[in-house]
């Protein structure tokens, strides 16, 4: 395949990404995101999970020993904050995608995480801002709505 047909699939993809609507674009950037996980740091998460007992509040902060992702803890047992200084999307990294709607990945990515950690656990992940938007790091507010059923 050469650089031109990629080059040009890319960018009607992106085209058709921007003209979905917001459902329409989790259902079909949900099994990407969980293909990305899990190839690539739910076993790092994985690790700092076990290393941390499962306590959010010691998780999220644990995040700063990886490369590329920060944590923090905003309200103990209930709200924390995911940062990536720099974007990992090999689509991006490699220049075949520029938009933002592509950070829906990022944001379906770190829920499917977080359930498989947590699989008794509730989260809602909210996007705050990404590098494809002009901020200087990919910033995510994650709410933790206790257990599920309850």
């Amino acid at each position: 395949m050469d650089d031109a047909f990629l080059d040009a699939w890319f960018f009607g993809f992106a085209e058709g990404i921007e003209s979905l609507s917001a459902p329409a674009r989790t259902v079909l950037l949900s099994a990407c995101a969980r293909r990305c996980a899990e190839t690539g740091p739910l076993a790092r998460y994985r690790a700092l999970f076990l290393e941390t007992g499962g306590d959010p509040d010691a998780f999220f902060p644990a995040l700063d020993r990886l490369d590329d992702a920060r944590g923090a803890v905003v309200e103990p047992g209930r709200e924390y904050e995911v940062r990536f200084p720099r974007c990992g999307c090999d689509l991006v990294t490699r220049g075949y995608v520029h938009t933002p709607r592509l950070c829906e990945c990022s944001r379906l990515s770190i829920l499917h995480a977080l359930g498989t950690l947590w699989p008794g656990e509730r989260f809602r992940v909210e996007r705050l801002e990404t590098i494809l938007e002009g901020a200087k790091s990919c910033r995510f507010r994650v709410l933790r709505d206790g257990a599920i059923g309850a």
